[in-house]
């Protein structure tokens, strides 16, 4: 078990290496920063909102949304205290990381979790914005890495919490 645990620890340095440091660029550097804030909590305010107003065949996701992204966040919150791992910006030399970063712990990802509960409870209820919403969702996991603040395996876990919160809440509901 522990050579498994160490390759993990191994390759998931090795995939944030080349997400913070080798495909860097201008286009990046500028989209990142920005990208990031979908899986934050003014997006998921906004676009629930958004949703409210226009869509009406939105409206069970007006139930399943909230109730989604709160399972989803106390799990996220659950296990940061649980496994306490630091992020890759205090643990790594040479990172490049956003102003002000964040300072809880890493794993996982409360922004994958996020905006991956967003786009599989749009894949339910509205499929046609399914395809963009993934996009976004993939986008996001990448920018968390790219800034600096999230190792691979923090973002993979946070997109299968939100997924699994989602379709928990859609097939329960």
């Amino acid at each position: 078990m522990y050579p498994f645990l160490s390759w993990m620890k191994s390759g998931d340095r090795q995939i944030f290496i080349i997400f913070n440091q080798k495909i860097r660029c201008r286009l990046f550097n500028r989209l990142m920063p920005m990208v990031t804030h979908l899986g934050g909590l003014t997006f998921s305010v906004c676009l629930f909102l958004v949703l409210f107003l226009l869509l009406r065949e939105s409206r069970i996701l007006l139930i399943e949304v909230p109730l989604a992204l709160i399972i989803s966040h106390i799990l996220v919150q659950v296990a940061k205290r649980r496994w306490n791992r630091p992020r890759p910006y205090l643990r790594e030399i040479n990172i490049h990381v956003v102003e002000n970063p964040l300072r809880d712990y890493s794993f996982p990802s409360g922004h994958s979790a996020a905006i991956f509960t967003w786009s599989t409870s749009i894949a339910f209820v509205i499929p046609w914005l399914a395809l963009l919403f993934f996009i976004l969702a993939i986008l996001v996991a990448v920018s968390r890495m790219y800034l600096g603040l999230h190792y691979p395996l923090d973002v993979i876990v946070g997109a299968l919490v939100g997924v699994s919160c989602a379709i928990g809440v859609h097939y329960f509901m």
